[in-house]
C-alpha cells in the first residue's frame, strides 16, 4: 500500500519540491518536536524547531530510510553535527536511548514553502544511544550519531525473564507438567 496517492503524485511533479524531515522526540526532559530546517514551522497542527544552522556549522544527515516490511525491523541512522553545547548536555544527561522517536515528512514547494503534502507518520521509533563522535584529534568539533530503530526492533527476541524449563514453569504456574515432555520423543501407537 503506498501512502502517496494519486493527487500527491500529480503535485510531486511540479518543479522545485523538496522533502522536509520532522522528527517527534520525547526525552524525559520533555517532548522535542525538530526538523531538518534552519527557523521555527508550523506544519500539522505543531511548531516544529528547526537543529540546522548554515551559519553556525549547524548540519543535519539522515541515513537512507528503509520501508519497514514483515519480519524486518529497519533502523535511521541520524547525524548532527556542529551541535550547539545545549542540546548535547540535554542529549547526554537525559539518558535519551528508549526515547519515543517518530519520524514524519512533508512535501514542499522549495520556492514558495508552501507545503503539497502534509506531514506522514513514516517510522515509528525508539531512539538508540547517542554516540559522540570527535572530528579528529584535537579539534572541538562533535557530532553527536543516534539510531532511531523501529518499534518492532525486539519483535524476535524473547522475554528475558522467562526461563523456559519444567521447574521455571510450574513455579509459574503451579502443578502445571507441560514443559516435561518438551525435547521428548512422542510415539503414538495407533490400535484397530
Amino acid at each position: 500500500m503506498s501512502m502517496i496517492t494519486e493527487a500527491d503524485k500529480e503535485k510531486l511533479r511540479a518543479p522545485h519540491i523538496a522533502r522536509a524531515w520532522f522528527l517527534d522526540l520525547q526525552l524525559p526532559s520533555g517532548r522535542r518536536r525538530l526538523h531538518t530546517g534552519d527557523s521555527q514551522v508550523t506544519i500539522g497542527g505543531y511548531t516544529w524547531e528547526g537543529v540546522v544552522d548554515p551559519l553556525g556549522g549547524t548540519l543535519v544527515t539522515l541515513s537512507e530510510i528503509q520501508e519497514a516490511r514483515f519480519g524486518t525491523a529497519p533502523i535511521v541512522r541520524a547525524v548532527l553535527s556542529g551541535a550547539p553545547v545545549a542540546f548535547l548536555k540535554e542529549v547526554w544527561d537525559n539518558d535519551a536511548e528508549g526515547a519515543r522517536a517518530d519520524l514524519y515528512w512533508a512535501a514542499v514547494d522549495g520556492e514558495t514553502g508552501a507545503v503539497l503534502i502534509d506531514l506522514t507518520l513514516l517510522f515509528e521509533g525508539r531512539l538508540t544511544a547517542p554516540r559522540f563522535v570527535w572530528a579528529g584529534p584535537g579539534k572541538s568539533r562533535v557530532h553527536i550519531g543516534i539510531g532511531i530503530e523501529s518499534i518492532n526492533a525486539a519483535l524476535n527476541f524473547p522475554s528475558p525473564n522467562m526461563d523456559w524449563t519444567p521447574a521455571a514453569q510450574r513455579a509459574r504456574w503451579p502443578g502445571d507438567r507441560g514443559l516435561d515432555w518438551v525435547g521428548s520423543d512422542i510415539i503414538e501407537e495407533y490400535k484397530a
